[in-house]
């Protein structure tokens, strides 16, 4: 991949990033690693709710949308701000899917907000799930948000990004002090067995919609 008539704003050479720039204004997101192209080839085309914008990409280069806004690590929400926040979450999820592709990397710090509008990041680690499962788990995992199959480097279905959305509404719900109402959603989320946990995103969301309603929140997607 070849990026012409662009300044360099940052470049991490550890973790093979950098920020570009064209013309000044428009600023765009470099990746190196290992990527699955069927994968990345279905969100470009797809251009899915709450995801990130892909411009260019082949197996080893990754260029995308640079996402203005703030970390889920270091934001804070007010309450009905919070559950709209992780329902745009759950959307985001669900939308990758149904297109066959498991995100594999989701956690607080990997998600963006701006101006309410939540985008999820970091799509290195995505992989096209052919006959539901990923056998080629290239990423370790990451040890506080991912299910334990990932981390064992077993093959891996849906219901391993589930486990990660559970440790990813528990911690936005510490760190907002959101209290305990979806407590219980997050548990099953992160039990170790998957066959126990929710059986799609979908009806994960279910859920998590009943509990907002009972505390007077409206969800406006």
């Amino acid at each position: 991949m070849k990026c012409t008539d662009q300044k360099v704003l940052y470049f991490d050479d550890v973790r093979k990033t950098a920020i570009y720039t064209f013309d000044g204004t428009f600023r765009t997101f470099f990746k190196a690693g290992i990527f699955d192209v069927e994968a990345l080839s279905r969100i470009r085309n797809a251009k899915p709710p709450h995801i990130l914008k892909l411009l260019r990409f082949d197996e080893t280069t990754m260029l995308t949308e640079f996402v203005e806004g703030e970390s889920l690590m270091t934001a804070r929400l007010g309450k009905e701000q919070l559950y709209n926040v992780i329902l745009q979450i759950c959307d985001g999820v669900s939308a990758l899917h149904s297109l066959g592709v498991l995100h594999l990397d989701i956690m607080t710090s990997n998600i963006m907000i701006s101006n309410g509008n939540v985008t999820i990041v970091d799509l290195e680690s995505s992989r096209y799930a052919e006959n539901r499962y990923v056998t080629d788990n290239i990423y370790a995992g990451n040890r506080f948000f991912s299910a334990p199959e990932l981390l064992r480097g077993d093959a891996v279905d849906y219901r391993a990004d589930i486990f990660s959305l559970g440790c990813t509404i528990a911690d936005i719900m510490r760190m907002n002090k959101g209290g305990n109402v979806l407590a219980d959603i997050a548990t099953k989320c992160q039990t170790t067995e998957p066959r126990h946990r929710y059986d799609s995103v979908e009806s994960l969301k279910k859920d998590i919609i009943k509990a907002v309603r009972l505390e007077g929140v409206v969800y406006i997607g």
